[in-house]
């Protein structure tokens, strides 16, 4: 049998293992320092406890006759023809021996029988993280989370983690996390009693790299510039042939993950190493950056119609390839290359739902100097339209007018369309609604979409429920029309929030049904399904709503990655009177590492505002509620607003105000566009305030504007 994998993932103490397993006399022979072929069998000799052998071959062969053996031949790679022939020679002429070898490439000899040794598991990383750190620092405690971080980053490589695990005798679990964003240069001066290729990271990868042909590290060099797993096609448009390839994974430099292959990172981080050192790294991330605006570009028109799941499927698979390409396009390639593929990955990440992603990328695209009279300006606007749609789902249009500058002409879709995002960020909702009106009936529906869909959010700012109803509606049939699967379920799930708020219970859940199904089918993020539970709570729907956010919990990768679903969780165990559950779900929230955008700081702030509400802490939730409210205000989110605001009247109810948590909840009614009976928070307030009906109901007559007034000033009044 050969145990086949590579550099750094513990061959040799699995070889012990098998052996241990094995009632049989055993021997292990380490091959790993042997660079002359010729010295194979002597090695074997004297591991055998033979002394200086004439011919060594058949010592060893009356040495493993005498009984059952099972001889260990532990790293081959370095004479791999060597080990193979002796191997084959002595299972030849020692009927009772066994031989288990360990090697970064097969031997490729008759029998042989491959077991390919993988890196650790998460859970056997963080294990053996654990054990081997903890014996230099026995009081040793640090989160799991952590821990899971940099195993990842060491790719689960048992002498990567070892060497890791070892330097917190002197350092912090924290500081070990950052130092490795260079693994290579900070994982050094390992045990100085191991051998060279043990002692620290880059030598264990340096040991894999030398054996190899001129041609295969150049192509394993080239191959180091995808920072994902890639196809045989997109080996070739960098310059590695397919054959070249297939030898880099027989030698364990590469691994075949399904139809696709992939570098771990630290072989990946070596090989970058040695592409910039030897001059090509322009070159090879050029090609790299053609190949996936290529890809991009053809992706494009699919993404507007019936091909968008395809192809939306097929873009997530190369996220991070597309990026890179994004990021060497914007900083060291041509500027119109660059925008043509920030328009794509606009829309990309807008239908998969990443708008803080795009947000954050497109951003930085448009903040690129153009020269004067660049021709890469014609292809600005589009790239504006995709950062406008994607901050205005992350209520990130805050600074809009400083990212976007002055407003392209009005006189296409596109331009209009990004006018009309502007004005909405700058309160001129009739500035707004005026640019689209000539571009309303334009003969490609999803374009018609894209505008009623524009229009919509303008009308949403505004207050006006009934034309916002009628601009959705319109939208929706143009999606459908062009088969767009994202634009019909975004919009079906307004229009469910919609039937929600007048009481249509039963119209309101078909529609978030559909929607739902849609959106599975296109494969969007979690975040999908946690604005879905979070209609289907308005709808009163809370069973529905506590799966979609248990099976987003389910799915996730990091607590970061469910926040808003932890949220929603939070809300449903208030309302069952759970308020130590919805403490903790709130405080995993809170804890989470990395940026939170302002729609879900607001929703958090929301949430443990009505909590502190429920426990008595009046001043508690007071802070929180107007921090949500500020939040929502500045975005704008009319329902977060409406939401918030029901908290607040809570808060004034508890504190002996209930006329004017009775007129909070009457305007909080006109700025939602219904009563919201089902909703749990709406239907314990109007109870509990029932006996002041006539504030609530003087309230919920007043305009959008006087309503958003009035909520306003209750939020900036002390007590």
């Amino acid at each position: 049998m050969t145990l086949v994998g590579p550099g750094g993932v513990g061959k040799t103490r699995l070889a012990s293992v098998a052996a241990s397993d094995v009632d049989v006399r055993t021997h292990v022979v380490e091959l790993g320092p042997v660079s002359d072929p010729g010295l194979v069998p002597h090695t074997v000799a004297a591991a055998l406890g033979l002394r200086s052998p004439v011919d060594p071959v058949a010592d060893v062969v009356d040495a493993l006759s005498t009984a059952e053996t099972l001889l260990v031949l532990d790293c081959c790679e370095r004479v791999v023809d060597a080990a193979a022939a002796l191997a084959v020679e002595l299972l030849e002429r020692c009927p009772d021996l066994r031989v288990l070898t360990t090697t970064r490439e097969p031997l490729d000899v008759p029998g042989e029988a491959l077991c390919p040794v993988p890196p650790l598991s998460p859970e056997a990383s963080r294990r053996l993280f654990i054990d081997r750190a903890r014996a230099g620092r026995p009081d040793l405690h640090a989160s799991e989370e952590t821990v899971d971080r940099i195993c990842r980053r060491l790719d689960g490589l048992p002498l990567a983690i070892e060497l890791a695990a070892a330097r917190l005798r002197s350092m912090t679990v924290e500081a070990l996390a950052e130092g490795l964003e260079d693994r290579l240069g900070f994982l050094a001066g390992g045990n100085r009693l191991a051998p060279p290729h043990h002692r620290d990271l880059r030598g264990v990868v340096a040991w894999s790299w030398e054996p190899l042909t001129g041609v295969e590290r150049a192509a394993a060099e080239r191959l180091s510039v995808f920072p994902q797993a890639f196809t045989t096609r997109h080996a070739e448009y960098v310059g590695v042939r397919a054959s070249t390839l297939y030898s880099l994974v027989d030698r364990s430099l590469v691994e075949r993950d399904g139809d696709r292959y992939r570098m771990l990172d630290t072989i990946r981080e070596y090989g970058n190493e040695r592409l910039v050192e030897n001059g090509g790294a322009l070159e090879a991330r050029d090609a790299h950056a053609a190949c996936f605006l290529d890809l991009a570009e053809r992706a494009e028109p699919h993404l507007r119609g019936p091909g968008q799941t395809a192809w939306q499927a097929r873009l997530a698979l190369d996220h991070d390839n597309l990026l890179a390409s994004l990021g060497h396009l914007r900083d060291h390639g041509d500027r119109a290359k660059a925008l043509r593929s920030g328009a794509v990955l606009g829309l990309f990440w807008a239908i998969r739902g990443d708008h803080a992603t795009a947000v954050f990328h497109l951003r930085s695209l448009l903040d690129s100097p153009a020269a004067p009279g660049d021709v890469a300006d014609e292809l600005r606007p589009a790239v504006c339209a995709a950062y406008l749609l994607n901050a205005t789902f992350a209520g990130a249009l805050a600074d809009a007018r400083t990212v976007v500058g002055p407003p392209p002409k009005t006189s296409t879709p596109v331009g209009a369309f990004v006018a009309a995002l502007l004005a909405m960020a700058e309160s001129r909702t009739g500035e707004g609604r005026a640019v689209l009106e000539p571009h309303l009936d334009h003969p490609d529906p999803w374009t018609r979409g894209m505008l009623r869909l524009a229009r919509a959010f303008l009308d949403g700012t505004s207050g006006d429920i009934a034309r916002g109803a009628d601009d959705v509606e319109h939208a929706v049939r143009a999606f459908r029309e062009t088969g767009d699967h994202w634009g019909s379920s975004l919009l079906l799930m307004s229009l469910a929030y919609a039937r929600s708020a007048v009481g249509d219970t039963e119209k309101a859940t078909a529609l978030l049904e559909e929607a739902l199904e849609l959106s599975r089918a296109l494969g969007t993020h979690h975040g999908q399904r946690v604005w879905s539970a979070m209609a289907h709570i308005d709808a009163g729907a809370t069973g529905r709503a506590r799966e979609l956010l248990e099976e987003v919990v389910a799915d996730a990768t990091s607590v970061r990655r469910v926040a808003s679903a932890r949220i929603c969780l939070a809300d449903l165990a208030r309302y069952e009177g759970d308020l130590e559950k919805a403490g903790a779900l709130l405080a995993l929230v809170e804890s989470a590492a990395g940026e939170k955008d302002p729609s879900e700081t607001a929703l958090y702030h929301s949430a443990a505002g009505h909590l502190a509400a429920a426990t008595g802490d009046l001043d508690e939730a007071r802070r929180h509620l107007r921090a949500a409210f500020a939040l929502a205000d500045a975005m704008p989110d009319l329902p977060m607003l409406a939401q918030v605001s029901v908290g607040t009247a809570d808060v004034l109810r508890r504190g002996g105000a209930p006329e004017r948590a009775a007129r909070v909840m009457g305007a909080a009614h006109v700025v939602r566009g219904g009563p919201a009976p089902r909703h749990p928070d709406v239907v314990r307030l109007t109870h509990e305030l029932s006996a002041h009906r006539v504030h609530y109901d003087r309230a919920a007559r007043l305009s959008t504007e006087e309503a958003l007034a009035l909520l306003r000033e209750e939020h900036g009044k002390p007590g």
